[in-house]
């Protein structure tokens, strides 16, 4: 939201100019949330949490109240990991 009202709050541009900024980055963010959230199911989880980990939507200090394996699991996905780790998507 701050970048918005930065983008908003920009005296070079016209308002015009500043519209349609503003409405690129919102059409940008939203498809980063329907990528992160469209088809949101249990069975997806795993999947949803890479997504979320990617688009920066959830840090790693977001999922300290989960399994220090699924953490793990998240990290090996990633690659937030040693370099050469295999990837492993199990729960």
């Amino acid at each position: 939201m701050g970048k918005i009202i930065t983008t908003l709050s920009q005296n070079g541009k016209t308002p015009t100019e500043r519209f349609w900024e503003v409405r690129d980055r919102i059409v940008k963010e939203g498809r980063i949330l329907v990528d992160c959230f469209d088809n949101h199911a249990r069975s997806k989880l795993f999947q949803s949490l890479v997504s979320m980990i990617h688009c920066d939507v959830v840090g790693w200090e977001d999922l300290t109240g989960f399994s220090d394996e699924l953490q793990q699991s998240l990290r090996r996905a990633t690659g937030d990991d040693a370099p050469g780790t295999p990837v492993f998507l199990e729960l």
